[in-house]
């Protein structure tokens, strides 16, 4: 029982480590998302991408 009972302690810590990681760089993965979204669109529109001529 004393196994499961340090078990329980690294969870948690491991937990809130990915739920602090989320918080803190959820804006910067959602503005990646959206400029891959708009380059996506470029590309399907049949313009160059941007840094090409």
């Amino acid at each position: 029982m004393s196994k499961s009972r340090a078990f329980i302690p690294v969870v948690l810590a491991a937990g809130f480590g990915v739920a602090n990681v989320l918080w803190a760089f959820g804006p910067a993965f959602e503005e990646q998302a959206q400029e891959r979204a708009e380059k996506a669109k470029r590309l399907a529109d049949g313009e160059k991408p941007l840094g090409e001529e």
